[in-house]
């Protein structure tokens, strides 16, 4: 071997991590299964624009904790699995997902979490068989993800973690275990990492009570997603106090509901269909609640 090529292969050997941007990066090697939606295929984050934000803020330097308070069915829980996996073959380090109870753990590993490592063409090839698995952990080789849930302070508080993924917040239950509260043990098992991340994400659910709605009022930065109207351009926050159904005189139909229902623009009053909704949320942006 000449010298060149000996330089090239140790060069090679000490040439840092690529850390391809998630975005990209999912798009390439990931899909949704048909175990898990019927949307099954390729992954397209242009599916589900407002992803592609929530994508750019975990890698961001500057950025350590994303809270999201999301509605149901609009894809929150897939970006877990999603963004460790990216972890996995770009930035690896030990990951915990927080569920709010045991059972809940062990669905979203088996109808979530290995789905998607199994039918992504990097993450494949890292997995255990079947046979050598064993819950709580996910052995990816390179980097482990545990399953904890609330109640179980083994679960919660044994390890050091980088990547802290904290699923359905506001079901988890109050200070179930004796020792702390169970999303302060999740977060203690990170303080060792200055480049930790974390994710906490679940449906709102009573005001006043919500750990969603602390962790928001406690945030340094408040976004939401605004989309243009489609008549008037007027940006603004989807709210279902602007949905509008026909009715039986003052009679709710169901069926006249969902043929008659549309969004009327805050703004200049124009009807927002159905057909509208993608390219709205194509052009919609991350933004403080003023935003205009």
């Amino acid at each position: 071997m000449t010298h060149p090529d000996l330089y090239s292969q140790v060069r090679h050997l000490w040439r840092g991590r690529v850390r391809r941007p998630v975005v990209q990066w999912c798009d390439d090697n990931l899909r949704l299964s048909e175990r898990v939606t019927w949307q099954a295929g390729p992954w397209h984050t242009a599916a589900f624009p407002y992803e592609a934000g929530i994508f750019w803020l975990w890698q961001h330097p500057r950025v350590e904790t994303l809270t999201l308070q999301w509605g149901t069915r609009l894809g929150k829980t897939v970006l877990i699995p999603a963004l460790a996996a990216w972890a996995a073959c770009n930035d690896p380090g030990p990951a915990l997902i927080a569920c709010a109870n045991h059972n809940s753990a062990k669905t979203f590993v088996r109808e979530k979490l290995y789905p998607m490592l199994e039918d992504c063409r990097e993450t494949a090839p890292m997995l255990l068989s079947e046979s050598q698995r064993a819950f709580p952990v996910v052995d990816l080789r390179q980097m482990l993800v545990y399953l904890a849930w609330a109640g179980s302070t083994t679960a919660l508080a044994e390890k050091a973690i980088r990547y802290a993924f904290l699923t359905e917040l506001d079901k988890w239950p109050a200070e179930e275990s004796r020792e702390a509260d169970p999303e302060t043990l999740a977060l203690e098992r990170t303080k060792d990492w200055p480049n930790r991340k974390i994710l906490k994400e679940g449906t709102p659910t009573i005001e006043g009570v919500s750990r969603l709605e602390a962790n928001l009022r406690s945030a340094d930065v408040v976004l939401h997603y605004h989309v243009p109207c489609p008549h008037c351009g007027a940006f603004q926050v989807l709210q279902f106090k602007q949905v509008r159904w026909a009715k039986e005189g003052e009679k709710n139909i169901p069926s006249l509901a969902r043929e008659t229902a549309y969004y009327e623009c805050a703004q200049c009053k124009g009807e927002i269909r159905d057909e509208h909704r993608h390219g709205m949320l194509r052009r919609g942006v991350w933004a403080p609640p003023d935003y205009r």
